[in-house]
């Protein structure tokens, strides 16, 4: 069989990826944009510079109003790959405009990006690479790099790869890639069922966790260097996030998001092993009991950490033990006779008690990269 070289072999060599003739799939870029004229067309560059030419960029518009349309109208009359649609049913949003993209495209395998998103030019060739020489998997994961105004600005690796379980890890909001990390094969995505339109957050979480519960055959390649690169805005990085436990209805929101995620693993039939339910279970232990240690709100705590207790398999008697020491927290403010009880009932009960602290185990947007990448 005949091999052909990549145009970057003559370019980098260490950036070259040797491609079987025959093996030219079409890949989908899919990218929701709203309201991004000044960042879409330097994302648009990012993929028509790509080494890699056999790909379709689908854009959906989410009903912009400062030209972002008509721009990209405009670049799509010159590269006749990149074609634009407008979101044409509710709700509005991302995951919606995401869905249509799927449906719309017509390639094998599917990137996902940001509509101030920039690829490295090299991205989709190394991407379809691998697929190729580990055609079984249903989706591989690649390494990203946050900035903020110009590539290399930050140099901040998205997360970084441990031996701890993925799904563990994705379980207590630690999320080992961002929505750019993976290429999947499309039916993958069919299979899980798109993305779920009526969320309010965590769209592209719920798509890698609902994907990781089906245990997919997947390689993640995170040693590598970079072939993405995210714009973000540092001061709402994840440490500043878990604080939306200070509003009661995203506080509701973020436990329905489990008790859904429960609601799948039944409906699929999916068995969890110990470590992943207590993964779970000190999740919700941590977002119920804010119930009632910033809100003062018993009935919201009880409620919520009751229908936990319903749809986790876990021990009854642990349950019932978890549940009175947020109650003796907020007593300690009564008198310092119950800061004395909470003391010994944590030493008596320590093991049986779900362990909150899992949810602040996280490595997201914490690690710097000594590759200085820039496009």
């Amino acid at each position: 069989m005949v091999l052909v070289l990549s145009n970057s072999f003559l370019k980098n060599n260490s950036r070259a990826y040797i491609l079987m003739e025959n093996f030219n799939p079409l890949v989908s870029v899919i990218i929701p944009a709203f309201n991004r004229v000044e960042l879409i067309r330097d994302t648009l560059e990012s993929i028509k510079t790509q080494t890699y030419q056999h790909w379709e960029a689908i854009v959906i518009d989410d009903g912009s109003t400062d030209g972002t349309y008509e721009l990209v109208e405009n670049i799509a009359e010159s590269e006749k790959r990149i074609r634009l649609y407008k979101r044409h049913r509710e709700p509005k949003g991302a995951p919606v405009c995401r869905n249509i993209g799927i449906e719309k495209s017509k390639g094998e395998y599917v990137i996902f990006l940001d509509s101030d998103d920039l690829m490295r030019e090299f991205c989709i060739e190394r991407r379809i690479y691998f697929f190729e020489k580990y055609h079984e998997e249903d989706f591989l994961v690649f390494q990203s790099v946050l900035f903020e105004k110009e590539t290399g600005d930050k140099n901040v690796f998205w997360n970084v790869d441990s031996d701890e379980n993925d799904l563990e890890r994705f379980l207590r909001t630690d999320a080992l890639w961002p929505i750019c990390g993976p290429i999947y094969k499309r039916e993958a995505l069919i299979k899980v069922g798109y993305f779920r339109t009526e969320l309010p957050f965590y769209q592209d979480f719920d798509l890698h966790l609902r994907i990781l519960l089906l245990k997919p055959k997947y390689r993640k390649f995170l040693q590598l260097e970079a072939d993405c690169f995210i714009r973000h805005h540092f001061n709402n990085s994840v440490s500043n996030s878990i604080p939306f436990t200070n509003d009661l209805k995203i506080l509701q929101q973020r436990i329905d998001f489990y008790f859904n995620q429960l609601e799948f693993i039944k409906q699929r039939k999916i068995k969890l092993n110990t470590a992943q339910i207590e993964t779970i279970w000190g999740t919700l232990y941590y977002f119920c009991n804010r119930f009632l240690i910033e809100h003062n709100n018993l009935n919201l705590y009880y409620a919520n950490w009751r229908k936990a207790g319903k749809l986790l398999p876990v021990n009854r008697f642990k349950h019932y033990i978890t549940c009175m020491v947020p109650v003796l927290t907020s007593w300690q403010k009564r008198s310092k006779y119950f800061i004395k009880i909470k003391t010994w009932y944590l030493s008596v009960f320590k093991k049986s008690i779900a362990d909150e602290n899992v949810i602040f185990n996280s490595s997201m947007y914490k690690i710097s990269t000594n590759q200085p990448p820039r496009i």
